[in-house]
């Protein structure tokens, strides 16, 4: 199984220090216990959704090597070892 670099950026790195690695097939997986891992950081900045906070919300941002995952397979793109992964959380200015 892959092993994958995870960085969250913005106000996730306040909460989440630096880059962790997981492993897993897919993007979604590792999502998924990066949500299992983090999830009171999540919580408390209001980053989860679905039943009982399972997902990340959707408007924040993942890249796998930099491609929106949106624009790939989703939460289905395969990925590599040495992959990275990072979480944005959503931006606004005015």
């Amino acid at each position: 199984m892959p092993e994958v670099r995870v960085k969250p950026a913005l106000t996730l790195t306040e909460k989440i220090n630096g880059e962790i690695k997981l492993r897993g097939e897919t993007v979604g997986v590792i999502l998924s216990e990066f949500v299992r891992k983090f999830r009171p950081e999540l919580e408390e900045l209001g980053a989860l959704v679905g039943e009982r906070g399972s997902k990340l919300h959707p408007s924040i941002i993942v890249l796998l090597n930099g491609r929106n995952i949106r624009f790939l397979k989703g939460e289905n793109t395969k990925v590599r070892e040495g992959d990275l992964i990072m979480i944005l959380p959503p931006t606004g200015g005015g």
